[in-house]
């Protein structure tokens, strides 16, 4: 019975101790709250609702979603029919966009009304949020020609249309408009709820209002302008020694740069196919600036789609058409519409195929591009399309091989001409969670007068963003003395960084290959078997090397047998002869 007190007294004794370490290990309740706030203020939960023509998401709607993208990467886009209740559930921050004049539907009204969170209205109807959007009245329309912050100087002169409003009290003006010597308000704040006066987002706008989204989001990023140098076009025909000139440049710079490239050059008269193997001096300064501060990019697998130049051509989009990969390149396309079918089911079904074909097109071209280029050892960390253009659909099938993109967006199936990039690095919904590294201030343009002038412009408007990418890139074959200058003008900009982009972290795959990024060294995962056996073809070259070193080795062995044999024959002759005149 005593033995069993004890037991039990000590029992509860450990135990307590026990359950007081415990304590002392698990995080104070308000610790982790405030952690849990920090992933909301930094990671937003947006919705944006529009109103367009035929509630279609026109490129005002996609420009505002790369926009956004800077600071979440939780976005959905609605049309302002299909939004419900639902749809309001756990967002943190809501923007509306009318572009056009409409009477919104009334549920949709009530709903905003109920949004106790941050709005930001841009363009008409947001009158009809009558509880949110009271600190102005709209008057007309007018035309400015210049725009600056408050307090600034008019620094960007062009011609816009926006409307003009009357402020109430309580209001502040972040953005001012300008014409005839007057200012108007332009985008205003009242408490949480901000409006800009602008019915599309045309010229330097949306630079401007991705400054302003510091305000409404409350993230206060650096004063830090991120700096990337993309070498463009390196295909297995481009000259090594100018290219090697410029990596040792870099080099001494420590400038941390791009390489883009494209793995196979394909002679658009012949067909004939060269690849790196074919240029190992090439490949041998590619492997160099892998190892000295270059990051590979995959720049398409062959840049062409038809019967263009490597380099020239597209590769993703069908430019004769101006639409989408819809066939082989050898066939013509023409493209159908709902006429040409008896009914809506057989429409949706060739819309289906074709949509299909691109896929297999797109996923065929990267799978095999991202092989070739681990054959030789190159770990491409992100995708640029030819030209930069390439249909939605092919975003989400690049999407599923990369983690990071790098240019311009095409923000249209219509037109490949319908390019925006963005100011800053950004995460925008309608590419499937894939990083945005944009090109921002162009290339060295051999055909221009004074090309740097061009670069210095663009470098000063992306300076209107706090974090503003400042982005450029520079064909090789020009030499090293316009490469010079024009990072020179980049390194003129005040709290420039330049980008290591295998300080990310990046993910490359495809079938049987993985490539990840983490402290700056790639971490290889490879089937080898799986990767010839899906893709013979490529490895027939390497396989063709490989029985010609054999075979040559086998000559060489031979040839020395022979050789020894003679030579054997010789030294026996040589006896004999010595014998015979003994």
């Amino acid at each position: 019975m005593n033995f069993e007190f004890y037991f039990l007294r000590n029992g509860i004794k450990n135990f307590s101790l026990t359950f007081l370490i415990l304590l002392l290990l698990i995080p104070v309740p308000q610790l982790v709250r405030a952690n849990e706030d920090d992933e909301v203020v930094s990671n937003p939960t947006v919705l944006i609702i529009y109103s367009s023509k035929q509630g279609e998401i026109s490129e005002n709607i996609r420009l505002l979603d790369i926009i956004v993208g800077h600071y979440t990467s939780n976005i959905t886009v609605k049309e302002d029919s299909e939004v419900t209740k639902g749809d309001l559930i756990g967002v943190t921050h809501l923007l509306y966009y009318g572009e056009v004049k409409k009477t919104l539907p009334n549920n949709l009204s009530r709903l905003i009304e109920d949004f106790n969170g941050p709005i930001f209205g841009i363009g008409y109807n947001t009158e009809q949020f009558e509880d949110h959007f009271i600190f102005f009245t709209q008057i007309n329309e007018l035309n400015i020609d210049g725009i600056s912050f408050i307090g600034e100087e008019i620094k960007n002169i062009f011609e816009q249309t926006i409307l003009n409003i009357e402020l109430s009290t309580n209001t502040t003006t972040l953005i001012e408009g300008h014409a005839a010597n007057r200012a108007f308000p332009l985008l205003v704040r009242n408490s949480t709820d901000f409006y800009y006066g602008v019915t599309s987002l045309d010229g330097v706008l949306p630079d401007y209002l991705s400054e302003t989204l510091h305000e409404f989001f409350g993230i206060s990023h650096q004063e830090v302008h991120p700096g990337i140098i993309r070498l463009e076009d390196i295909h297995p025909l481009v000259d090594p020694v100018p290219l090697k000139e410029i990596a040792d440049f870099l080099f001494e710079k420590d400038v941390p740069y791009m390489i883009a490239v494209i793995p196979i050059y394909r002679d658009p008269e012949t067909g004939e196919e060269l690849r790196f193997s074919d240029s190992p001096e090439l490949l041998k300064v590619l492997k160099f600036m892998q190892n000295q501060g270059g990051t590979i990019i995959m720049h398409g697998y062959s840049h062409q789609y038809r019967y263009s130049e490597t380099g020239e051509g597209f590769e993703f989009w069908d430019v004769k058409n101006d639409r989408p990969i819809s066939v082989p390149p050898h066939k013509n396309s023409r493209e159908k519409t709902r006429n040409d079918f008896s009914s809506e089911e057989d429409f949706q079904e060739y819309l289906t195929e074709i949509k299909n074909f691109e896929t297999n097109y797109i996923q065929s071209k990267i799978t095999k591009g991202i092989n070739e280029l681990v054959s030789y050892g190159l770990y491409p960390a992100a995708f640029e399309a030819p030209h930069y253009a390439i249909s939605s659909n092919g975003y989400q099938v690049v999407s599923e091989h990369f983690s990071t993109y790098l240019g311009q967006l095409q923000i249209s199936d219509d037109s490949w001409e319908m390019m925006r990039s963005s100011p800053t690095i950004t995460t925008p919904s309608f590419i499937n969670g894939m990083t945005l590294l944009p090109e921002t201030i162009g290339y060295v343009d051999q055909n221009e007068n004074d090309p740097i002038r061009k670069i210095t412009q663009s470098i000063q408007k992306q300076q209107i963003v706090r974090d503003g990418v400042i982005s450029g890139f520079y064909h090789p074959y020009l030499g090293i003395e316009n490469f010079k200058e024009m990072i020179h003008e980049m390194e003129t900009v005040p709290n420039l960084s330049w980008v290591d982009l295998k300080s990310f972290d990046t993910l490359t795959k495809a079938d049987h290959v993985s490539i990840q990024f983490t402290n700056r060294e790639p971490e290889v995962k490879l089937d080898y078997v799986g990767m010839i056996k899906s893709s013979p073809e490529y490895y027939d070259p390497y396989l063709n090397r490989v029985t010609n070193g054999v075979l040559w080795i086998i000559a060489t062995v031979a040839g020395f047998m022979i050789i020894l044999f003679i030579a054997f024959i010789l030294m026996l002759n040589f006896r004999k002869n010595k014998e015979g005149l003994k």
